[in-house]
């Protein structure tokens, strides 16, 4: 469905979808320890959620901060 889409990360404007309010277990995550973005997490880096997509992709850490 969105196989050329690249998150650009919750705070920078653009292409929002589906999957980033719904679907995107980063997301989730982070709103459910109560931050708005993953970014403002304390354990962002040590994240096993997060690290699953770094390890394939790691510039998405910048986007997540």
């Amino acid at each position: 469905m969105f196989t050329n889409y690249i998150c650009e990360g919750c705070r920078m404007e653009g292409t929002k979808t589906v999957f980033c309010e719904n679907m995107c277990e980063i997301r989730k995550c982070a709103l459910k320890k109560g931050f708005s973005i993953c970014g403002d997490c304390s354990e962002l880096k040590t994240c096993s959620i997060v690290g699953a997509i770094i390890s394939n992709n790691p510039e998405a850490l910048e986007n997540l901060k």
